[in-house]
């Protein structure tokens, strides 16, 4: 049987590029630079790969014209039929190929109603790649079921691909950080990930693995690695380019600066650094555009204002109550007891300081009963704690 020229190409150049892009291929040509395009390394390349490259690079207009050049005319309505439904999003484009199987069953990893059903053994980076896709369809629906998919691409990834085995790695790192949170086997997967690109020109790949390591050093309280990792994702997610990301990192470098313990004039600075990250995180969670984020980075910013050392700590307490009271009045609309209940307790915390103990007593008692009503009891435990203290102050201020 008379092998198309796509089919010379092993491995092909799945799994590289961001859907939809990631199902497209490049034909076969007299040429031993497949490990150059499967690093994204254009410095080489023959003619007949240029398209791939003005895909990458989001020049579609000029991919068009580069496709146009291709031979194989099968490829050609293929690689077409990718671009029309990246710009459409229409399913049925996709079902309107007729061609080869192998190329109308990677056109149907694409659609979420056929991509389980999709069945592509006859080649072992097809096949890697549609465990791959079905596990990114069951991340967020069954994370168990995604984790064996990606465990099966794994099993069979024997070829080289580093960006494709990397986005592979990356997505179980992602899911198991996710559902059981960190770990420094975890570290150690990421810390793999970033080795298999080292040599690879893709920087938000990269930029995404430097800001999970930044939040898994985080959590094991090494600020020092934190910030390294996170400084090096805003090298890759700047405000112009990604202001998600960069408004996300901010926020998270911010509070990881704010964890620690203000006992020097070195610490205090640091903390004072995390103010700026978070006030950077509010330049972009706007309460019109990220409502949610914009709560959690306000209520970080606000706590971060009640232990921050100033001349005027009174200052900062006023100004941290405003914030608390923007952030509660959006709670209780959402229906978000917890964030509620949350939200009371540091208010009834910054009343005590600023000593109104009789609303500051109010608020917690409220704070107090949400949480024993959503059986979150350590949290009840923290207010008692704070009423003991009111309850001190109380008593030193009469004299008991």
């Amino acid at each position: 049987m008379l092998l198309m020229a796509w089919e010379k190409i092993f491995p092909q150049t799945v799994g590289i590029l961001p859907s939809p892009f990631s199902v497209i291929l490049v034909p076969y040509t007299n040429t031993e630079n497949l490990n150059e395009i499967l690093e994204l390394n254009f410095s080489n390349i023959p003619s007949e790969w240029r398209f791939f490259k003005e895909i990458y690079l989001g020049n579609f207009d000029k991919a068009k014209e580069e496709i146009s050049y291709l031979e194989d005319e099968e490829l050609k309505d293929y690689t077409i039929t990718i671009l029309k439904f990246s710009q459409s999003n229409d399913f049925s484009v996709l079902k309107n190929f007729k061609g080869h199987r192998l190329l109308e069953k990677l056109l149907s990893l694409l659609n979420p109603e056929e991509v389980m059903n999709v069945e592509l053994t006859e080649r072992e980076d097809f096949y890697v790649f549609s465990e791959f896709i079905k596990a990114k369809f069951l991340q967020n629906k069954d994370t168990s079921r995604a984790i064996a998919h990606l465990d099966n691409a794994l099993r069979y990834f024997s070829f080289e691909s580093p960006i494709f085995k990397a986005q592979v790695l990356l997505s179980k790192a992602n899911i198991i950080f996710n559902e059981k949170g960190a770990s420094y086997h975890l570290i150690q997967l990421y810390l793999e990930i970033l080795e298999l690109l080292k040599n690879v020109n893709i920087p938000e790949l990269k930029g995404e693995i430097f800001y999970q390591l930044g939040n898994l050093y985080s959590t094991f309280g090494d600020i020092y690695e934190a910030v390294k990792y996170y400084s090096k994702a805003l090298e890759v997610f700047t405000k112009e380019n990604n202001p998600y990301m960069y408004a996300l990192i901010n926020n998270n470098m911010g509070l990881a600066y704010l964890s620690i313990q203000a006992t020097d004039i070195e610490s205090q600075v640091k903390l004072a650094l995390g103010v700026q990250c978070l006030k950077k995180a509010l330049e972009v969670f706007k309460k019109e555009e990220f409502p949610e984020e914009w709560a959690s980075a306000t209520l970080n910013y606000a706590n971060a204002l009640v232990y921050l050392p100033t001349s005027n700590p009174t200052k900062n307490l006023i100004r941290a109550l405003e914030l608390y009271k923007e952030v509660l009045a959006y709670r209780e609309k959402t229906g978000n007891m917890e964030g509620y209940a949350r939200v009371l307790a540091n208010m009834g915390n910054v009343l005590a300081h600023l000593g109104h103990l009789k609303e500051a007593k109010k608020k917690l008692k409220k704070a107090r009963e949400i949480f024993i009503s959503l059986k979150l009891f350590e949290e009840a435990a923290g207010v008692d704690e704070i009423l003991k203290e009111i309850q001190s102050m109380e008593a030193a201020k009469n004299g008991e």
